[in-house]
């Protein structure tokens, strides 16, 4: 191996010599192994010659396997040398987040030179901190970009005062926000009522219109309807953030009653309201609680019917009036507990609930805490 070296042109050893070399004494390596060329002792003998530069290298060992590990190692420094542009490159991400901090400073200061200070200076001292741009997305002031935006722009207000970062943490149980001058009443949850129309499914999402369909998308995040209504009914919907009030509404043990009116074709037998009341069993065997039903007038040439349910089977509405001799042809429901329906709210149309409707429905179900 040390003679085969000396075999190869002389640019092939000035290359590897330049290669494996990374300081400024290549060229002094260079200027030896020349004037080892022109030394007849030293320049003819191509062992002597390898000892030569093997010394003024000073890295080969004296073994051939030596040398070949040694440029091995030389080999892993330029992976050493290609780690640290990763560590260069590194170097620049983190400076490309400290100027984040200026932009934020920035901003803070422009804020404080109309009158506006930065960040907990807004709260009163609670302890339930949420980012003001978060807090006004729950509102459904807009997206989460299209609030942070506006509150750049001075927008929002805590506790009468403007505040331009969005980042500020503010107590939405005892800080006043507004936005755009109205004040932001905060819930944990949001509820909603609404007058479903026909044709619409009682689902979060399906390929045909849901309930959600009728909600600005903005307004939308997190709702889901209490119950079901089918298609083809009409009336009270409740849609809520609220889990734990949807399942004590829908436990059938909380027996929370729900008011149907029904436009009914045929005759009912006789009996009908004291089947109702009996508990009905249906035509396939379906036992069901005992119900309310009571004459309610005529509309569009049918009789109407009103039902109480305290549960909420299959199509138990028209199963029931089905199994007294009648049919369903409309079908609205007007009540939810103490809930009524609006009569001035339009179809397809819905509204908060008001603080007093709440405390009623919370009152219903029995939950000390969200009556708390």
């Amino acid at each position: 191996m040390h003679e085969c070296l000396y075999m190869v042109p002389e640019p092939v050893i000035q290359f590897q010599i330049s290669a494996w070399t990374h300081s400024a004494t290549w060229p002094a390596v260079l200027l030896a192994g020349q004037a080892g060329s022109r030394n007849d002792d030293e320049g003819t003998h191509p062992r002597r010659s390898g000892e030569k530069l093997r010394e003024q290298l000073g890295v080969w060992g004296e073994s051939p396997s030596g040398c070949r590990a040694e440029p091995a190692g030389c080999r892993a420094e330029p992976a050493g040398c290609r780690a640290e542009p990763a560590g260069c490159r590194a170097e620049p991400a983190g400076c490309r987040a400290e100027p984040a901090a200026p932009r934020v400073g920035a901003g803070v200061q422009r804020a404080e030179s109309f009158g506006v200070t930065k960040g907990c200076a807004f709260t009163k001292g609670g302890t339930g901190l949420i980012r003001l741009d978060k807090l006004l997305t729950h509102f459904g002031c807009g997206t989460r970009r299209q609030v942070i935006d506006a509150v750049r722009r001075g927008r929002a207000k805590v506790n009468g005062r403007v505040c331009c970062d969005p980042a500020a943490k503010v107590d939405p149980e005892q800080d006043e926000i507004q936005f755009d001058g109205a004040v932001q009443s905060y819930q944990r949850h949001r509820y909603l009522l609404m007058n479903k129309p026909s044709g619409v499914i009682t689902a979060v999402s399906d390929r045909r219109e849901t309930v959600l369909d009728l909600i600005p998308e903005s307004e939308r995040r997190g709702l889901f309807p209490i119950g079901r209504l089918d298609r083809d009914t009409e009336g009270l919907l409740i849609l809520t953030t609220d889990g734990q009030l949807c399942h004590a509404l829908m436990s059938p043990r909380r027996r929370i009653e729900k008011v149907y009116l029904a436009g009914v074709s045929g005759t009912l037998a006789e009996d009908a309201p004291q089947q109702f009341a009996n508990g009905l069993t249906l035509r396939d065997g379906t036992a069901c609680r005992p119900a309310g039903l009571s004459p309610a007038g005529d509309e569009h040439g049918l009789a109407l019917w009103r039902i109480t349910l305290q549960e909420g089977k299959y199509h138990q509405v028209k199963r029931m009036i089905a199994a007294v001799g009648g049919h369903v042809e409309t079908l609205r429901r007007i009540a939810v507990g103490p809930l009524s329906l609006p009569p001035g709210l339009p179809t397809g149309q819905c509204r908060p609930l008001t603080t007093e409707e709440l405390h009623e429905l919370f009152r219903a179900v029995g939950d000390a805490e969200h009556q708390g």
